[in-house]
């Protein structure tokens, strides 16, 4: 009886330090977002962007992560022109002043995978909305796949 309740104490002791650990999902988010860090992207939480029906409905908002590139370069950004491409748009999709910065965007969004919600082009970088469902591979075509897109916009930007 007394083993019992020994084992039981030792339980009992134990069990927060099981619950604090990081289970094996987390630890490969981890990984992940270390990894995109390390490559030059800026990790945050956010919510992921929704559809116009979706807000209308008041659905509820999925959590994703934003990898941020940086532009890595001084550049004067269009005065009010942040623009967010989404998957897909719904009923009404957006559309820019850029025709061609709009096509680079969606031939980029086209090309990455079907985990990737959005794609944005802001002032402090162009940006995807994950829901973070791959590997480190991924990670990798991720930013191969900004970077090539930063290249451009970035070349369309500059005056001949």
């Amino acid at each position: 009886m007394s083993y019992l309740i020994i084992a039981v104490v030792v339980l009992m002791v134990l069990s927060p330090i099981f619950w604090i650990m990081p289970s094996p999902k987390q630890k490969r988010q981890m990984q992940l977002r270390q990894m995109a860090m390390s490559l030059g992207f800026i990790v945050k939480i956010a919510d992921l962007p929704q559809q116009h029906r979706a807000r209308v409905r008041r659905e509820k908002v999925e959590q994703g992560v934003t990898y941020r590139l940086p532009w890595e370069v001084k550049r004067r950004h269009p005065e009010s022109v942040d623009f967010l491409l989404l998957r897909d748009p719904g009923e009404h999709p957006p559309t820019l002043d850029n025709p061609a910065l709009q096509t680079l965007m969606q031939h980029c969004l086209d090309q990455l995978p079907e985990s990737v919600v959005a794609l944005e082009y802001a002032k402090p970088g162009l940006a995807l909305y994950w829901r973070e469902r791959g590997d480190a591979e991924v990670v990798a075509g991720l930013y191969q796949r900004l970077v090539q897109l930063r290249t451009k916009v970035l070349a369309l930007e500059s005056p001949n």
